[in-house]
């Protein structure tokens, strides 16, 4: 499992949880992840507030290919999920 909080500063404004669905087999297979992006009520910069976002799904990614690799796809879907839900 990648576990982590996103922060600004010394302030958390979300987290990010990315858990293996399969058990591990090999380091050259391809698992399927679930994952879970929250996002904190706030502002942003510009003064206008930010709602509390929770956003999930499930990718398929080469274990070999390793954790930023993994970190960037689910970044890239939880921003494909959000334009759907806007």
């Amino acid at each position: 499992m990648l576990w982590f909080p996103v922060m600004v500063n010394n302030i958390q404004v979300g987290t990010v949880k990315i858990v293996r669905e399969e058990d591990f087999k090999s380091r050259g297979n391809t698992y399927r992840y679930r994952w879970e992006v929250r996002r904190q009520e706030g502002m942003d910069l510009a003064g206008q507030p930010i709602e509390a976002t929770h956003l999930h799904g499930h990718l398929t990614h080469r274990y070999s290919d390793g954790a930023y690799v993994l970190m960037r796809k689910v970044l890239a879907a939880f921003e494909r999920a959000e334009k759907k839900v806007t």
